[in-house]
């Protein structure tokens, strides 16, 4: 009688042992599919957004880190400052010769800085006063 009782222990404490750890782990595979369900209607609110946007996010990401490391570039490289400024002007100027074009002789002077600064080469200040209107970079 002792055996049978010992016994039913030892048979009750594994069998809620075995539960406990079936329990835990059907707990846990619950959690990772809440997970992967959370994830994939997170993915498909994304695609709807991607596509209403008409581009994918990665492209969007890798673009700002690339705009972020060109404005470290510019507050660093007093040539990457003078590339920037250039081609600010140049846009607006592009634009502006488009309108009236009157301003094709400010576009050329312009033009002959760029293509100084595109060969790395310092324009002269008085010329890039003049003309770009911002501070000298190599000050």
């Amino acid at each position: 009688m002792i055996v049978s009782v010992s016994t039913a222990v030892i048979v009750a404490v594994l069998v809620l042992a075995l539960y406990r750890r079936v329990s835990a782990r059907l707990n846990a595979i619950s959690r990772g599919l809440v997970r992967i369900e959370n994830a994939l209607g997170a993915q498909e609110w994304l695609e709807m957004l991607e596509e209403a946007a008409g581009t994918r996010f990665e492209r969007i990401e890798r673009d700002a880190i690339v705009r972020r490391l060109d404005r470290i570039e510019v507050a660093v490289d007093p040539m990457a400052r003078a590339r920037h400024e250039v081609r600010r002007l140049m846009r607006e100027l592009d634009d502006a010769l488009q309108e009236d074009p009157s301003n094709a002789y400010e576009h050329w002077q312009v033009t002959k800085i760029q293509e100084a600064v595109e060969k790395g080469e310092r324009p002269a200040r008085e010329a890039w006063e003049s003309w770009i209107h911002t501070p000298y970079p190599w000050s």
